[in-house]
């Protein structure tokens, strides 16, 4: 749902040029960014998210969407700035500012106060089959997990599917897949 400091949609045309700014509505910095050239199907879906690179300028990188790779290092696709409270940045990377292409970016807030009701974070794997427990002070409807230094999927769970469930585990979506929930 669209809503301040939650989510915003907003739409765009690509001009090619470094520095581009895109005004969005969602009045606080974007935690993840998710965004796709919708006149070019061999463009993948561009993601920033404030965690990539241990959150040290995380505007410097960018994952795909539709693929398992890890957050790699670019300055195109941001233009190595960090995006605020009323716009993001973008450089001449043709899947997120291609000149004359159609975009959509979705943004999901980070808000961190007492009554937020979002959050994009990040934390560090332990190696155990339960890993880490990771305490937000309140129980979240939906999960999207990556990787950030590694090969791995783009792991979605939601409450419609389970999510902490205890006997069989959650039933799991798969971002960059086109199988069917894993049970």
């Amino acid at each position: 749902k669209k809503a301040p400091k939650f989510f915003d949609i907003v739409t765009y045309t690509g001009n090619g040029t470094a520095g581009r700014t895109v005004a969005h509505n969602l009045g606080a910095v974007p935690g993840m960014i998710i965004l796709k050239n919708l006149s070019s199907g061999s463009e993948g879906w561009r993601v920033y998210h404030r965690g990539a690179n241990g959150g040290t300028n995380p505007e410097q990188y960018y994952a795909m969407l539709q693929a398992t790779n890890a957050f790699a290092s670019a300055s195109t696709p941001w233009n190595n700035t960090a995006p605020t409270s009323t716009e993001f940045t973008l450089g001449t990377d043709t899947g997120s500012n291609g000149n004359g292409n159609s975009f959509v970016a979705y943004l999901f807030a980070h808000e961190t106060g007492s009554d937020s009701m979002i959050q994009c974070g990040s934390y560090t794997g332990n190696g155990n089959a339960t890993g880490p427990v990771i305490d937000l002070g309140w129980e979240p409807q939906w999960l999207l997990i990556k990787n950030t230094t590694d090969v791995d999927d783009w792991v979605m769970l939601d409450t419609m599917r389970g999510i902490g469930a205890t006997t069989h585990g959650p039933n799991i979506l798969y971002a960059n897949k086109n199988d069917q929930q894993l049970q």
